[in-house]
């Protein structure tokens, strides 16, 4: 089984103590602790590491975020040399992190740096004073059942000192834990449906808050949440036929050709207004291919389908019938949302051809639909249908030309629509 999570890490830095009278750039005492946990589902803000040892499956982290808390204290017993040399008092914290972190520091702490270089430096600080330096950075990792997160943390001075021992730098890594049904940031999201997403569980910020419509499809947050849709489906695409069953297979090929991991959730619309969901991953520069008849609930079935992506992902159907596969067809999805009129030159409905058009709609209203028929001579022939929301709707031309007097014409013609 593979389940997104996301942990949030506290890494401690603490107990630093610095002597003024060291030799000058004499090597630091650098101290590290990593911690060898289990990753076992999502992890919340200011608790305990819950590891249970009934969930040993291999889980897949798409983002881990980390917070790192620094604490500095100068000597008191040098208080008087660290006022007379105000280079004495300038001193860094360095805190190994990923890329995108950010940065804050109590009494006059300044950070720098970028990337996995974070400084933080003090133009004075008072002897028994203290800092509290928070790190949170958002990182990108996967880990099996087990996975260790270290920090390394560093002191460094340009005044001299004769007992390095005196120097210390702790770290400390603690991963507490975020149940998927809680709500870390208590914002009305669950921390399933945020980190799942792309929202992030620990603050309800823009884009991320309950109001917020990031995908700008006009429905909020909650909404989606409510819905079972996705709230950051920036590419859509629609997929009108599907079936499965004794006589048809259809599977669907998903490609994401960009340099981002993929959050793809595809809706199967049944006829009867049911929905059925299938969520995955998709690694950059990776495909996936969904078997539909695998799926439970779409064994045997009539579908439209939507698939719905936080990046660019290219979806392809193919469908197969008669036991050998010799009938078959493979289309591209339609990567649009506003189309209300569709052509189709192409339609025969004599001999043995079946002619079927195939409507999805994907809205949370009935749609109405008028289909206009033409044929090679006399006057179209128009029918209107209305279809159920969120479904997938069927004409076989054929039949109507059978069942309905006034469009007996389409039994047996070559037509276009």
């Amino acid at each position: 089984m593979t389940v997104e999570i996301a942990a949030l890490s506290s890494l401690g830095l603490t107990s630093f103590r610095r002597n003024p009278f060291a030799p000058r750039f004499s090597p630091s005492k650098n101290a590290s602790s990593s911690s060898k946990h289990l990753i076992e589902g999502l992890a919340a803000a200011d608790t305990a590491l819950s590891i249970k040892a009934d969930f040993m499956e291999a889980l897949t982290c798409r983002s881990l975020l980390l917070r790192a808390l620094a604490a500095i204290e100068q000597d008191p017993a040098r208080r008087r040399a660290l006022e007379a040399d105000a280079d004495a008092t300038r001193q860094k914290a360095i805190a190994l992190a990923e890329p995108s972190t950010t940065c804050s520091a109590t009494n006059g702490g300044v950070c720098g740096g970028a990337g996995n270089a974070r400084t933080i430096s003090y133009s004075t600080l008072a002897a028994g004073g203290s800092s509290t330096i928070t790190l949170v950075a958002a990182v990108s990792a996967s880990a099996g059942a087990a996975a260790t997160i270290s920090n390394t943390a560093t002191v460094i001075s340009a005044t001299a000192d004769p007992t390095p021992a005196n120097n210390s730098a702790t770290a400390a890594v603690s991963t507490p834990t975020l149940t998927p049904t809680g709500d870390a940031d208590g914002d009305g999201l669950t921390n399933e449906f945020e980190t799942r997403y792309g929202l992030n569980p620990f603050s309800g910020g823009p884009g991320n808050g309950p109001g917020d419509d990031p995908d700008a499809d006009g429905r909020t947050n909650l909404q989606e949440q409510q819905d079972g849709t996705h709230p950051r489906g920036f590419v859509i695409t629609y997929l009108a036929e599907g079936a499965t069953g004794t006589f048809f297979d259809t599977r669907l090929a998903i490609a994401n050709p960009t340099q981002a991991p993929a959050l793809v959730l595809t809706r199967f619309q049944k006829g009867d207004g049911t929905t059925i969901r299938d969520y995955r991953v998709l690694p950059p520069m990776q495909r996936t291919t969904i078997d539909v008849e695998g799926l439970a609930g779409l064994e045997a079935a009539e579908f439209s389908t939507l698939v719905e992506a936080d990046v660019q992902v290219v979806v392809d159907r193919t469908m197969t019938w008669d036991q050998t596969g010799y009938g078959s067809h493979a289309e591209r999805g339609i990567l649009t949302r506003t189309a209300t009129k569709w052509y189709f030159a192409e339609g025969a409905t004599f001999f043995n051809f079946n002619l079927f058009y195939l409507i999805q709609n994907p809205n949370t209203q009935t749609a109405q639909v008028r289909v206009t028929y033409l044929l090679p001579s006399g006057n179209p022939l128009v029918k209107d249908y209305g279809v159920a929301p969120q479904s997938r709707f069927n004409i076989w031309v054929d039949n109507e030309g059978l069942t309905d007097p006034a469009l007996a014409p389409l039994a047996n013609a070559e037509l276009s629509a």
